[in-house]
């Protein structure tokens, strides 16, 4: 089993996780309140939190357009967590290149899956193994949550408007995976 082959399973154990964590465990009030500032009506919470339902979906359908476009005739999609073992049996056929492309996917779901349950540690220490792609500085990698963008610490690494220089998830994550396979590849070819 692989590096990719890990990713893969531990995005599916995260988007399962995510699915089973925000389910409420009590049931909702019967009857709508009212709001007292307003006098309007209020209704019971909504069993499970919109925000991750539709990260969850997006996340799934990121991972089926991405076989689709490359194995036209796959089978259709599971539409959970077992999207990515789907992926990772369509996809074995096609070129390092267009595989690294979807290991990346994966690996950036990886830690988006972990910053919707809440979970930054995982992205700090992924970070904390990034060097920044402007100026070299190993462990000068923050998470910006409010941005959602890795920024650069170092004083000296800014761009001509004299702000940090930031990186999009994604970027990282593609830059990691490709790293990831030429480590795998001289290692394979001694």
């Amino acid at each position: 089993m692989g590096a990719g082959d890990d990713d893969a399973a531990t995005a599916a154990q995260q988007l399962k996780l995510m699915a089973a964590h925000y389910v409420r465990r009590h049931p909702a009030p019967r009857e709508p309140g009212t709001i007292r500032s307003t006098g309007g009506p209020t209704f019971p919470p909504l069993p499970i939190d919109p925000g991750i339902v539709d990260h969850m979906r997006a996340s799934v359908t990121e991972v089926a357009a991405y076989v689709e476009s490359n194995v036209p005739d796959a089978s259709p999609a599971p539409a959970d967590d077992r999207v990515y073992a789907w992926m990772r049996a369509n996809t074995r056929q096609l070129d390092p290149r267009r595989q690294l492309t979807g290991e990346a996917i994966v690996f950036r779901q990886r830690l988006e899956h972990a910053l919707a349950m809440g979970e930054t540690e995982v992205v700090h220490r992924f970070l904390k193994r990034q060097s920044c792609p402007d100026c070299g500085c190993w462990a000068s990698l923050v998470w910006q949550n409010p941005v959602t963008r890795a920024v650069c610490i170092n004083r000296r690494c800014v761009n001509q408007d004299g702000r940090a220089h930031s990186y999009e998830l994604g970027f990282l994550a593609h830059r990691h995976i490709r790293a990831r396979a030429k480590t795998a590849a001289a290692r394979h070819a001694t």
